[in-house]
């Protein structure tokens, strides 16, 4: 258990070195068709990114799959 989150938290930390040095690679995200956005004012949003999470939750539910197999 104790090496499954030291593997966790170095995948965090990669995911964010990542996103911090290259936004490039993860634009797109809450940009996706079925992120809903709806604009009332200048100052009232309300944004519900649907099919970001189902995607990030999907990909999230893979590795830790692998991880579990691997270790």
């Amino acid at each position: 258990m104790f090496r499954f989150i030291i593997y966790s938290f170095l995948i965090y930390i990669a995911i964010y070195y990542l996103a911090r040095k290259s936004p490039w690679l993860i634009h797109w995200i809450g940009k996706l068709p079925g992120d809903i956005s709806v604009r009332q004012d200048k100052n009232n949003i309300l944004y519900i990114p649907f099919s970001s999470m189902l995607l990030l939750s999907l990909s999230l539910a893979l590795l830790i799959t692998l991880l579990k197999h691997i270790f």
